[in-house]
C-alpha cells in the first residue's frame, strides 16, 4: 500500500489518492485519460485505465474534463471513426454548460487551412482558457508518474503544461527530438500514448498524444521531498 506524502493523517494500510497524496482513495478512482473522451457506444471490451483517487480530487475534475473533451474533440474528432458520436457528445456538453457555450462562440475565429489537398478550406478556430487544459494534463502527469514509479508525486511539485500547438517551431523540434528516441506507452486500446523522461534529480518531461492527432507536453520540477533514485 502507499503512504501519504503530504500528510500524516492517512493510514498506510489504506490506498491513498495518487493525485493529492493525502486522502484515502474511493472505490471509483479516476480515469486517465478522462472517461469523457470516449462517448458511448464504445468498442466492445475496451478497458479504460483508472488510478486510485479520492472523491475530493475526482468530483471537481469533471468540470475540467468536460472542457477538455471539447478541446480534444475539436482537434481529433474528424479523424476518428465515431465522429458522429463525438459531435453528439460535445453538443450535449455545450447545451448543458452555458458558460462553456458562451466561451466557445465568443472566441471563434474564421480562417482557411490546407488539409493536404492543395486547396484552402474554410475552418472555424476556437480559443479556450488554458486553466482546464492545464488542470487535466497536470492530473494525468501525477497519475502516470504513480503508474510508472510506484510512488506519489509530492504535492508541491511544479508542473508546467503546454499543448503542441503552443510550442514555437524550435522548441517543438527539440521536444520531438528528445521524445523520438523513447518507446511509447499505450493505454485505452492504443488511443492514448505517452512517453516520459525522469532525470536523476526527479525532474521529468512528459509527452502525450490523444487519438494520434493532439499532442501535449509537460515538465515537472521537484523539491527535496520527491526526488527519485535513478532515471531513464
Amino acid at each position: 500500500m502507499l503512504q501519504a506524502l503530504c500528510s500524516e493523517g492517512v493510514s498506510v494500510r489504506k490506498q491513498v489518492c495518487v493525485l493529492c497524496g493525502i486522502r484515502e482513495a474511493s472505490k471509483n478512482g479516476d480515469h486517465i485519460p478522462p472517461q469523457s473522451l470516449y462517448p458511448r457506444p464504445r468498442k466492445p471490451n475496451m478497458e479504460l485505465h483508472k488510478v486510485p483517487a479520492c472523491q475530493q480530487c475526482n468530483n471537481p475534475a469533471g468540470v475540467d474534463d468536460e472542457e477538455f473533451k471539447i478541446i480534444i474533440g475539436l482537434s481529433t474528432g474528424e479523424f476518428r471513426r465515431n465522429g458522429l458520436d463525438i459531435i453528439d457528445s460535445m453538443a450535449k456538453t455545450i447545451a448543458f454548460n452555458k458558460r462553456l457555450a458562451r466561451q466557445l462562440f465568443s472566441n471563434q475565429q474564421r480562417g482557411y487551412v490546407d488539409r493536404g489537398t492543395g486547396f484552402l478550406e474554410p475552418i472555424v478556430a476556437v480559443g479556450f482558457k488554458s486553466e482546464a487544459y492545464q488542470n487535466v494534463i497536470s492530473r494525468m502527469v501525477k497519475a502516470l508518474f504513480w503508474r510508472e514509479e510506484k510512488q506519489i508525486m509530492h504535492c508541491s511539485t511544479e508542473i508546467q503544461v503546454v499543448s503542441g500547438t503552443e510550442l514555437s517551431q524550435d522548441l517543438a523540434a527539440s521536444f520531438n527530438d528528445l521524445m523520438r528516441v523513447i518507446e511509447p506507452n499505450f493505454l485505452n486500446d492504443k488511443t492514448f500514448a505517452y512517453k516520459y523522461i525522469i532525470e536523476e534529480d526527479g525532474s521529468s518531461i512528459w509527452g502525450m498524444e490523444f487519438f494520434g492527432k493532439h499532442t501535449a507536453f509537460a515538465c515537472t520540477q521537484p523539491n527535496k521531498h520527491n526526488r527519485v533514485a535513478g532515471g531513464i
